[in-house]
C-alpha cells in the first residue's frame, strides 16, 4: 500500500524542521482462516521519506548564509500490529534504519529508528484505507536522538 501525511518534529528537531510532507510504502502480510476471517496479529515491512520543511527563524539564517535548505528524513524497517476482532482499530511497533539530513550545513546522520502506531482500518476485500498516528525516536550515530509523529492516510490494495 502507499502511505501519505505529515511528519511533526519534537524537541531539538524542532529547532530547524516544521511540520513536513511524508510519503511511503508498506508491505503487509497478514493470514486469512478458512472462514475468511483475518488474524489479529500482521507484519509489514514500511519506508518513507519527509521532504523536511525549515523553521522560518532557520529559513532566514540559511537564506542570509546562502546555505542549502533541502532536508530529508528516510526511514525502513519491518514492525508489527495487533488487530482488534471485532473493530478495525490496531496497535503497531517497529524498527529499522532512520537517515537524518537536516536542512543546511549540518551533517547528515543515520541510526536506529524504533516506532509505535495507532490506527484504523477499514475496506472492504477490495481495497483498504487507514488512518495511523505513529510515535518516532531515532538514535543517531552521533549520539543524537530525534523525536518525531507521523499522522498518515494510507490506501491498500490486498492480493
Amino acid at each position: 500500500g502507499i502511505v501519505a501525511g505529515a511528519l511533526f518534529p519534537f524537541g531539538d528537531f524542532q529547532n530547524t524542521s516544521d511540520v513536513s510532507p511524508y510519503v511511503g510504502v508498506r508491505y503487509e502480510i497478514q493470514d486469512v482462516n478458512a472462514l475468511g476471517k483475518v488474524a489479529t496479529v500482521s507484519y509489514l515491512l514500511y519506508g518513507g521519506y519527509a521532504f523536511l520543511i525549515t523553521d522560518k527563524q532557520w529559513d532566514e539564517f540559511l537564506n542570509s548564509t546562502g546555505i542549502d535548505e533541502n532536508g530529508g528524513y528516510f526511514d525502513i524497517g519491518l514492525g508489527a500490529r495487533m488487530h482488534s476482532k471485532t473493530n478495525g482499530i490496531y496497535a503497531g511497533v517497529g524498527a529499522g534504519y532512520v537517515y537524518f539530513n537536516p536542512a543546511g550545513a549540518l551533517s547528515a546522520s543515520h541510526g536506529l529508528g524504533l516506532q509505535a502506531s495507532l490506527g484504523v482500518a477499514t475496506g472492504l476485500t477490495s481495497y483498504k484505507l487507514e488512518l495511523e498516528v505513529r510515535a518516532n525516536v531515532a538514535f543517531l550515530e552521533d549520539s543524537q536522538t530525534i523525536t518525531s509523529a507521523l499522522v498518515l492516510l494510507g490506501f491498500g490494495l490486498p492480493f
